[in-house]
């Protein structure tokens, strides 16, 4: 009596699922960098937010709270950056740091009227972001007028 061949063997198995973990493995790690990377980008676009926000309540000579302010400014720390004088802190999130505060004082102050940088500094007119995991790492840049440039 003949043995019928129908069907794989188990190193055939063994060698497919091997393949197939190693593909697994890839696209996991390959999602996980994306995801870093939109959560660093996240990050910055809060920042440009902000910054956008005190540039026109500066200009617009209203406040948040009512008060009229001379000017807004935004105060930058290693895990947040704070509004003031709203005093609204905004945490960076997890896993994201400025690494480097490279500001006048670690600040952005808006100039009433014109809504130009107060305290520009052209030798002093950025931040680095990092993310902690994969060390990617982007300046954001602040020119007199307030405009955000990332690299």
């Amino acid at each position: 009596m003949e043995k019928s061949k129908a069907g794989f063997t188990l190193i055939e198995i063994l060698v497919i699922f091997a393949i197939f973990t190693v593909l697994l493995s890839l696209t996991t790690a390959s999602f996980s960098t994306i995801e870093r990377t939109d959560k660093l980008n996240s990050a910055i676009s809060e920042i440009t937010s902000i910054l956008s926000l005190a540039q026109s309540q500066t200009i617009s000579g209203n406040s948040l709270g009512g008060e009229n302010p001379l000017q807004f400014e935004v105060y930058f720390e290693a895990d947040r950056f704070t509004l003031l004088p709203e005093d609204i802190p905004t945490e960076l999130p997890k896993g994201i740091r400025i690494i480097s505060i490279n500001l006048p004082q670690g600040k952005i102050i808006f100039a009433r009227v014109t809504g130009q940088v107060s305290n520009f500094d052209p030798e002093k007119n950025f931040l680095i972001l990092k993310e902690e995991r994969t060390n990617l790492e982007k300046k954001v840049m602040i020119n007199k007028l307030g405009v955000v440039t990332v690299e």
